[in-house]
C-alpha cells in the first residue's frame, strides 16, 4: 500500500493531465468523446472490478519519477527504506485509456478526501458529478 501526500500528487496529476492534452485528438469535440470512453459507465468505460486487498506494509511515497513517450506514461514511486536509502518500490505504466481510467479512480479518492478540485479539468469533474448524482425519484400511483 502506498500513501501519497496531496502536495506530491497535485504535481503528478498536473503532469499527467498535460500529457493527456498533448496526446489527445486535436479537435475539441473528438477529445470530449475520447475522454468519455474512460468514464465509468461511458461507452468504453471500465466495468467495475473486484478490489485487490492490500498486502505488505504501507509506505509513504517521498517522490515520484515521471517519464513519458508518445504512447504511455510511467510513474516510479520512491520511498526511504533506511536513512540515506531511497528506492523505487513500485512503478505504473499507463497508455491513454488506462491513464484516463486511473485518473477517474484517483479523482474519486481525491473528492472523498475533501481536497481542492481546482486542478481537475471539466471532463473529470463533470463525469464525477454524473456518477454521484442521485437517481431521479419516481412516484408511482
Amino acid at each position: 500500500m502506498l500513501w501519497v501526500t496531496q502536495r506530491l500528487l497535485s504535481r503528478v496529476v498536473a503532469h499527467l493531465l498535460a500529457w493527456l492534452e498533448q496526446h489527445s485528438c486535436a479537435d475539441a469535440g473528438q477529445t470530449e468523446v475520447v475522454q468519455s470512453l474512460a468514464r465509468p459507465g461511458g461507452p468504453g468505460g471500465a466495468a467495475p472490478e473486484t478490489p485487490v486487498p492490500a498486502s505488505g506494509r504501507p509506505f509513504l511515497v517521498e517522490s515520484i519519477d515521471f517519464s513519458s513517450s508518445a504512447q504511455a506514461v510511467r510513474l516510479g514511486f520512491k520511498v526511504t527504506l533506511t536513512p540515506g536509502e531511497i528506492k523505487e518500490i513500485a512503478s505504473l505504466s499507463l497508455r491513454q485509456t488506462a491513464l484516463r481510467q486511473w485518473l477517474n479512480i484517483l479523482y474519486a479518492q481525491w473528492r472523498q478526501a475533501g481536497w481542492p478540485e481546482a486542478l481537475w479539468p471539466g471532463w473529470m469533474t463533470g463525469a464525477a458529478a454524473l456518477m454521484v448524482a442521485e437517481p431521479a425519484r419516481r412516484v408511482l400511483h
